[in-house]
């Protein structure tokens, strides 16, 4: 394994971070990560992991008409390698997980690779993103945690997407956060997130917030939560509603 190491470049070890942060990735979404050329540019790249073991490729007939493209994973080799890069940091797990995963799963993956590409071009390195696999410093995080744990000018938030089978799951987080937020708001040090549920369209972001009207999250009034679709966010820096000023999108800098 360390002759992998050894013959590998930066951008190469980056790439190999970024599936390692997010699970799944496509050819579009790493160029977009690194501003180059979507298409063959960073096909090609990928491709040369691949054919050195360190990255696998998932594909079916039917991702094609559901609109995915062509998922991008760490094999056993790629997991060694960054395991081998923070061998001194123990937030890297040992073990190697299974990818045995639904393809439900690994849009969602892709869905959270694309908005960190979103806030990154928003927010560049203002803005703190850790993915639920760097996480495990973040030792004061709810045992529920959300999909991502955002930063911005010392404000926290929990970032979740949700698409069209997974608003019950949204329903359970905000029940879980309500319990966490409910034992340690009386804290001195504690700082309630700010919670933000990304939508897989208009219809499904509105869900999640009737959702969280319901819940008793909604009583909370230290609680505030924003909501907005992916395909709004992609486009526009002020993309986020409130419940109580639905009529006024926000940015995260106006939300913190």
């Amino acid at each position: 394994m360390q002759t992998h190491r050894k013959t590998l470049n930066n951008d190469q070890l980056t790439v190999l971070g970024l599936l390692y942060k997010f699970r799944f990735g496509s050819s579009d979404l790493i160029a977009e990560y690194f501003e180059k050329p979507k298409g063959v540019y960073m096909y090609k790249r990928l491709n040369i992991l691949v054919d050195r073991g360190l990255v696998g490729k998932r594909h079916e007939a039917s991702y094609r008409l559901k609109g995915w493209p062509v998922a991008y994973y760490l094999t056993p080799d790629g997991y060694r390698v960054i395991q081998e890069l923070y061998k001194e940091d123990s937030k890297v797990p040992l073990a190697y997980k299974s990818l045995r995963v639904s393809d439900e799963h690994m849009a969602h993956c892709l869905a959270l690779f694309k908005l960190y590409n979103t806030f990154k071009k928003q927010y560049g390195d203002n803005l703190k993103f850790f993915a639920k696999n760097d996480m495990g410093e973040l030792d004061y995080l709810p045992a529920v945690k959300p999909d991502a744990y955002l930063e911005l000018n010392g404000v926290p938030f929990f970032l979740d997407f949700c698409s069209s089978g997974q608003v019950a799951a949204i329903r359970n987080k905000l029940r879980a956060y309500a319990n966490w937020i409910d034992e340690n708001e009386y804290d001195a040090d504690f700082v309630t997130p700010v919670l933000l549920v990304v939508g897989a369209n208009e219809a499904i972001a509105k869900k999640a917030s009737n959702v969280y009207q319901k819940s008793n999250l909604g009583r909370m009034t230290s609680v505030i939560f924003a909501h907005t679709s992916l395909s709004k966010l992609r486009g526009e820096y002020q993309a986020w509603q409130t419940i109580d000023e639905p009529e006024h999108v926000r940015s995260l800098v106006q939300l913190s």
